[in-house]
């Protein structure tokens, strides 16, 4: 890969960023604005310029949802033209699966797990 792509691909990505930055501060302006708009009878920057805690709270946890749901939309990509995208847009590391338990062993060789078609075990034999 010569160095003209790499440079062309960061200021690709650069853009996206920059854009990816103009349209969450919009969309967060936005959603402020529709919750000014939701309360009418509560001026909340009046209330936080007071020190209102109670305030702050809700207006910090509206944020935060607004995170938690952006971020979500992220993780899981988008849809393009009712195709959902077969790459993320967040790499997300690999679930790794746990390693089996190991099998009991015995004598007999190791043990095989009873199911639905195994008969009873027998009393004689057991001793039970």
């Amino acid at each position: 890969m010569d160095w003209g792509t790499i440079l062309m691909g960061y200021l690709k990505d650069l853009i996206w960023v920059l854009f990816a930055a103009v349209a969450m501060a919009m969309s967060l302006i936005i959603l402020l604005k529709v919750y000014d708009f939701m309360t009418p009878r509560i001026d909340e920057q009046e209330e936080l310029k007071k020190g209102n805690i109670a305030v702050a709270i809700v207006m910090g946890s509206l944020i935060l949802a607004f995170g938690f749901v952006t971020g979500m939309v992220l993780q899981t990509g988008t849809v393009i033209n009712n195709q959902p995208q077969k790459e993320i847009v967040i790499p997300m590391p690999r679930q790794v699966q746990p390693p089996a338990p190991p099998a009991f062993q015995n004598d007999n060789g190791p043990a095989v797990l009873p199911s639905e078609n195994t008969p009873p075990a027998d009393d004689k034999k057991t001793g039970l």
